[in-house]
């Protein structure tokens, strides 16, 4: 196997640059963790409308049928 000879300069260099995209991928894990947990309460809100949207539905009907049958 050859050897490959790097100046010391360019490895700090090399080390830097991986910490930094290290740390910016921490960060970018962190990100997406807070958008799915607000992508999961909005999903859940979501839900509870469509819950309430059949609810009124269904009332609705009710009193159309009492209001019909009379």
């Amino acid at each position: 196997m050859s050897q490959i000879f790097v100046k010391i300069e360019k490895i700090e260099v090399v080390k830097k640059t991986m910490a930094s995209i290290r740390k910016q991928l921490e960060e970018a894990n962190s990100i997406l963790g807070k958008i799915k947990e607000l992508k999961e309460q909005e999903d859940k809100e979501v839900a509870e409308w469509e819950q309430e949207v059949r609810n009124m539905q269904q009332t609705l009907e009710q009193l159309d049928s009492s209001l019909n049958a009379q």
